[in-house]
């Protein structure tokens, strides 16, 4: 066996010259034997093995590692352990130099650069990351003596102190938090700016935050002695440690702030408010169902709403009345009291709520339009909030955050309010089309990756469609509401098929829906009856009377397609006896095919498939069924 590359003297010198090599004058206890290599202690075993410039014989046992003994360097094996490729295996040993200076598992070591080989080593050989990625832990195994990386060395014997510049920054950027846990796994509080994470009691909205504020906010103000000793007999131990703890202090802490938010100094409201949006995080995020509300009474509503009233002009103060009053209405009796004071003082709290939704300061129409959707979504006040939003001729204000806002989540909630706001409703149907907002909506379709927000954003269009089609298709919905027909989410793909299916009967002679189409046969070959009965609806529709998508359909195979259809519906017919699905899905795939069968350039070849095996013996079966709608498209 001829020797390798990796065990020529050279390539030695080069790994003792590198920075990952020992010091050259190692301590004695720790001096390695001549021939060995310098990054490995000497395995006692191997005190006889041949000189790793000879070649190894054939019949020389390799010698399995011992219980408190390291593996040897690789270059001495015809094949690395454990099946590791040699350019994977740095080649001071394997799998690193044990106890090199590291924070934890998976760090790059001190002065070792991420990407690429340090000095003196070939390019074969990968280090950094990619190096560990199959790596077994760190680590020296057993009683092997504790072997330092080149910086702690250098430190050691008079040399440079630590890793260079370069190296650190390296290091540095390994150690970065970009993908700290966002509480999906640890189910704690996000602290990102963003203002807008899901979950809530609210079975149809889902609206919710539990996210931090942003850093501007962290900053309390500065408050004069007189004005702190107003805050000195306040617990305020409410937003961390021991949980019990902490809501027996908000309980002590809430009787005495809810006075502070009706003093006439600025300074002191906004510390109140502080303390008092703490106190409702900490309420809302206890679990309700064995815990009594830290919130017991509406005299927090009440003050709340005074100070929106009262500080209308400082949006900071507007945003913390604003949060509180949100995350209040998270929790049902949180709601419960919101829509007491809304009985008691209707109007005068909708105005103030109202004028809130067009403040772009300092995210205040975030929190204010989320509490006006989870108000909307409630089946006590809802209809009476809905109303009451419809005669302020709101839709406008709110449509507009369309094009505005960026937050997807967001543009959920806004979606959906204009929808609660056009349900059953033609003269907001009306205003939001004069509005442009097919418009918006298609841009949303366009540009947006959320499945809630494309989902709502379907079914306002499908909505909208009732009213008025033309204006639907005119605004481009047929360019975009076949994008994400292939979305993995089956209720996006539902929405997205029943608001084609409602705009379908539009005539759409100057309007090139070839994607459309496309999409729409391959959706034929789906398993899902129902998406084969809505795929089989729309093709029906668009293809009568329009000689440009009959014969676009014909080149794209769809009579072959609509043949399984009719083949695979009828096998199962067989075996589910009535099945209603499966009787529609024939009648329309017949017509589909009764409109192929004429009135473009291609019509003959339609009709020679048609007859041929086996859609023609289907054909002759279906003549004998007792089925009036299937007979007749097979008669036709």
């Amino acid at each position: 066996m001829d020797i390798t590359p990796h065990s020529s003297p050279e390539f030695h010198q080069q790994a003792i010259n590198s920075p990952m090599a020992m010091d050259s004058a190692p301590s004695s206890s720790m001096a390695p034997p001549q021939n060995s290599c310098p990054l490995v202690p000497m395995d006692p075993r191997l005190t006889n093995r041949p000189s790793p410039a000879q070649p190894l014989p054939s019949n020389m046992p390799i010698p399995p590692p011992g219980p408190s003994g390291p593996y040897p360097p690789h270059h001495i094996y015809p094949t690395p352990p454990h099946g590791y490729p040699p350019h994977q295996i740095p080649p001071h040993g394997y799998p690193m130099p044990p106890g090199m200076p590291h924070q934890a598992r998976g760090m790059i070591p001190h002065g070792m650069p991420p990407y690429g080989p340090p000095n003196g080593y070939p390019q074969r050989h990968q280090f950094g990351p990619a190096a560990m990625r199959h790596r077994p832990p760190f680590g020296p195994p057993g009683n092997m003596p504790t072997m330092r990386g080149p910086s702690e060395q250098q430190g050691q014997n008079g040399g440079a102190q630590g890793p260079t510049p370069a190296a650190m920054s390296k290091v540095q950027m390994w150690q970065q938090t970009h993908f700290a846990d966002s509480g999906v796994q640890s189910m704690s509080h996000s602290t990102a700016p963003s203002m807008i994470s899901m979950s809530s009691i609210h079975a149809a909205s889902q609206m919710s935050t539990v996210s931090s504020l942003p850093d501007e906010f962290q900053n309390r103000l500065e408050l004069t002695e007189q004005q702190k000793a107003r805050f000195e007999h306040i617990p305020t131990n409410f937003h961390g440690g021991d949980m019990e703890n902490a809501v027996e202090n908000a309980r002590k802490a809430l009787p005495e702030l809810i006075p502070l938010l009706d003093d006439r100094e600025e300074e002191v409201v906004f510390r109140a408010l502080e303390m008092v949006q703490h106190i409702v995080r900490l309420d809302s995020s206890i679990p309700g169902a064995f815990h009594e509300p830290i919130i017991k009474d509406k005299s927090a509503v009440l003050a709340l709403k005074n100070v929106l009233k009262a500080h209308r002009n400082n949006k900071k103060i507007v945003r913390y009345a604003l949060c509180a009053l949100f995350h209040i209405s998270n929790k049902n009796f949180g709601l419960e009291l919101i829509i007491e004071v809304i009985r008691e003082h209707g109007y005068e709290f909708f105005n103030e709520l109202m004028a809130t939704t067009g403040i772009h300061e300092f995210s205040c129409h975030k929190y204010a339009l989320m509490l006006l959707h989870n108000l909307m979504s409630d089946k006590n006040v809802g209809r009476q909030v809905i109303e009451f939003v419809r005669d302020q001729k709101a839709l406008g204000l709110i449509t507009d955050w369309l094009n505005e806002e960026k937050n997807e989540k967001l543009l959920a909630v806004i979606v959906d309010i204009i929808q609660l706001l056009c349900d059953k409703n033609s003269e907001q149907k009306a205003f939001f089309i004069s509005l442009n907002g097919p418009q918006k909506l298609k841009n949303i379709l366009c540009n947006a990756n959320y499945e809630n927000l494309l989902g709502r954003t379907a079914r306002l269009l499908r909505s909208i469609s009732t009213y008025d089609p033309q204006k639907v298709v005119d605004a481009g919905a047929f360019e975009v509401l076949h994008i994400h027909l292939d979305h993995a989410s089956q209720r996006l793909v539902y929405d997205l098929l029943y608001c084609i299916r409602d705009l379908c009967d539009v005539p759409t002679n100057k309007i090139n829906i070839a994607p459309l189409l496309k999409k729409l046969v391959q959706l034929l070959g789906t398993s899902d009856m129902n998406i084969k009965h809505l795929c089989t609806q729309i093709l029906s529709n668009l293809c009568a009377n329009n000689q440009a998508n009959k014969e676009f359909l014909y080149q794209a195979d769809t009579v072959r397609a609509l043949i399984q259809v009719l083949c695979e519906t009828h096998r199962l017919s067989m075996e589910r006896q009535g099945s209603q699905v499966l009787e529609d899905i024939q009648e329309r795939a017949l017509a589909t095919l009764r409109h192929l069968c004429v009135g473009h350039s291609f019509c003959n070849d339609v009709q020679y498939k048609v007859m041929q095996y086996p859609a023609g013996e289907i054909l002759l079966e279906k003549l004998v069924e007792m089925r009036p709608a299937v007979l007749r498209q097979t008669l036709f």
